[in-house]
């Protein structure tokens, strides 16, 4: 069964390298409804709000080998600084290149016109839809149309 403090206990560990031990002890005092460490993670990060949407896309990943993948997403929720992507089909491959991607774009209709953002991985969710969190990179062109469409 899925559980959103467990899976956010599980990232926030590996994120920090820590052992497998450690990993194991946070897990198990998540379930047991004790209080977990605290870690970096368990502190809020975001500095704009999110915002609820419904928005279909694409996102095209560069691979370290050169190879470009394309996938079909769903945006979720979306601010200034990041947005919330559901793969509908394929996201386990997506998961499964991690280590690989060297840039991430997604392309999608906002008020009518493309809009294309250059984006960095930051959190995933391996559950049925694959859920990806991304960080919207400062270089993106069309940030100035996200805050618009935001406001």
């Amino acid at each position: 069964m899925y559980n959103y403090q467990t899976n956010k206990c599980m990232h926030v560990a590996v994120k920090d390298g820590e052992a497998l031990g450690r990993i194991l002890n946070r897990l198990e005092a998540g379930e047991t409804g004790e209080a977990a460490p605290a870690g970096p993670g368990d502190l809020e990060r975001r500095t704009s709000p999110r915002w609820p949407v419904m928005l279909s896309g694409l996102v095209q990943v560069l691979k370290t080998s050169g190879e470009i993948m394309v996938f079909s997403v769903q945006i979720r929720n979306i601010s200034i600084q990041g947005m919330l992507l559901e793969f509908m089909d394929k996201g386990h491959v997506f998961a499964g290149m991690l280590q690989q991607i060297e840039g991430l774009s997604v392309t999608f209709m906002l008020d009518d016109a493309m809009v294309t953002l250059e984006c960095l991985p930051r959190r995933i969710v391996l559950d049925e839809p694959v859920e990806v969190g991304v960080e919207v990179s400062d270089e993106s062109d069309d940030k100035a149309r996200i805050q618009r469409f935001l406001m």
